[in-house]
């Protein structure tokens, strides 16, 4: 039976917007999965374009000869089954092209340009020597058709991963790691036919005897540092088998300095915070998609809310986005969330570098984030199992998608809560006129946060207004009131 893979081509026309029927070559069946990008051949004169697989069945709804894919461009999904389903809504509540929104929720570092490669992660003694040998990694193009299809299927097994270098320039980065091939009694041994004035070289032996005895790995940058043993002289004992070096995947981290904070306790919420938190765990606890628009002035505690709120979910193996202006997503804040959850957080906003916005999309699409922190874009975070959304001054215009597609943050937000069977938490001193509106039509429970009693203090402002100058014994001297709250 002929396997049908439904793909929307890379052809933004209004001819073009909806899916078209290619036939799944043998070799990719049972590979081939929805949200995978493929190569294919399109229109008359067969051009190659790139497109994205929505579906994939044993039925087709064209009666003539079906062409063939081309190749794949990803060894799994890069969009799951949700964000499919909500390009699609994207798509047609916002009169965009379905393309351009399932691009729009990918990162921009996702280039058809790009270099694939594939690095062992729980691979068996047998498939590592099956598949990769005695390299670390592969690239995917150099693979012949066959060997690619093994490769995709371990991906989605979870036993490789892949990562992406776009055309001269590395998108992941690693850290190296000096494994030590000799014992203790061997690297003293070793030691007796080095010259006495390699100093270096013996350093070097009498390090690596201590590692191994110690059963320890250090990274190359700290024994450079710490040392003072060059890479030349590494790479030298690399060649005599004295040691190995092993790269291993290391995350870029936006914030490096918040890497080793303490984390932070929870604060003692007013009696008013703590029933609003309660409303809003209940609606978590209950799966109820239901929309909470919390009013509260500048240091009310909000945010206490939204952290103890997303504990809970946290508890409870749930995941949690949480949307803030990119004008309000300075450290101070990303500090506060970081700060609480540690490691669990990923941060998404225009201010990261490429590598690092590559670098937290793939911590949150494998699962190792699962509290997300972010600006507009944020709201298409591949996260899983969302247990709270959460939108921090939600009267802000800078939510709105200025070009194609035009979007709203919110909007999105209300979508994936309903997927998602979770509430969202609409927070802000001033709420926009249809969020103020839809609470009194009891659309939205309006939460009204007051001052409370655990923030920190204002600091008291003395404003000083001037008047007209006098002169005083030749001095020039102001007049002043002086106005205090």
């Amino acid at each position: 039976m002929a396997i049908v893979a439904k793909v929307i081509v890379d052809v933004p026309t209004m001819q073009t917007d909806r899916p078209f029927d290619y036939l799944v070559p043998a070799r990719l069946e049972g590979a081939l999965q929805a949200g995978m990008r493929v190569w294919v051949q399109f229109g008359k004169g067969a051009r190659k374009v790139s497109g994205m697989v929505v579906s994939v069945s044993d039925q087709s709804d064209y009666d003539g000869q079906l062409k063939p894919l081309l190749d794949v461009l990803d060894p799994a999904p890069v969009l799951d089954h949700e964000l499919l389903k909500l390009s699609k809504w994207l798509a047609q509540t916002t009169y965009s092209f379905w393309i351009a929104c399932m691009q729009t929720m990918l990162p921009t570092m996702l280039k058809i340009d790009a270099v694939k490669v594939a690095e062992p992660v729980k691979l068996t003694a047998d498939e590592q020597q099956k598949y990769f040998g005695t390299a670390d990694s592969l690239a995917i193009g150099s693979l012949n058709a066959e060997q690619q299809v093994a490769v995709m299927k371990l991906a989605q097994a979870g036993k490789v991963s892949y990562f992406i270098f776009k055309k001269d320039r590395a998108r992941v980065k690693k850290t190296f790691y000096l494994i030590p091939q000799l014992s203790l009694e061997q690297a003293a041994a070793e030691r007796e036919h080095v010259r006495k004035n390699a100093a270096k070289q013996l350093k070097l032996l009498t390090l690596i005897g201590e590692w191994a005895a110690n059963n320890q790995h250090p990274a190359l940058m700290t024994v450079e540092h710490q040392y003072g043993l060059t890479k030349p002289v590494i790479n030298q004992a690399a060649e005599k088998g004295w040691l190995k070096l092993e790269g291993h995947e290391t995350y870029r981290d936006p914030y490096p300095e918040l890497q080793h904070q303490p984390l932070t306790k929870p604060l003692p919420l007013t009696p008013e915070q703590q029933t609003i938190v309660t409303q809003i765990n209940a609606a978590v606890a209950e799966r109820d998609p239901k929309n909470f628009l919390l009013e509260g002035v500048t240091g009310s505690g909000k945010t206490e809310v939204y952290l103890q709120v997303t504990a809970q979910v946290l508890a409870a193996g749930q995941t949690a986005l949480m949307l803030v202006p990119e004008i309000a997503l300075t450290p101070q804040m990303v500090n506060r969330v970081k700060g609480r959850f540690g490691t669990h957080v990923a941060v998404m906003h225009s201010g990261l570098s490429d590598g690092e916005k590559y670098d937290e999309w793939r911590r949150i699409a494998r699962g190792e984030a699962q509290v997300v922190v972010g600006a507009r874009s944020a709201a298409f975070a591949p996260l899983k199992n969302i247990g709270v959304f959460i939108m921090d001054e939600e009267h802000e215009t800078s939510y709105k998608q200025d070009s194609g597609p035009r979007y709203h943050a919110r909007d999105v937000l209300l979508k994936r809560a309903q997927i998602h069977h979770a509430p969202v938490v609409l927070g802000s001193a001033t709420p926009s006129l249809e969020s103020r509106a839809r609470a009194e039509k009891g659309v939205y429970t309006l939460l009204r946060c007051r001052i409370g009693l655990t923030i920190n203090h204002y600091r008291q402002c003395i404003l000083l207004i001037c008047g007209k100058p006098l002169r005083t014994a030749g001095k020039r001297t102001f007049r002043a009131r002086c106005l205090t709250p």
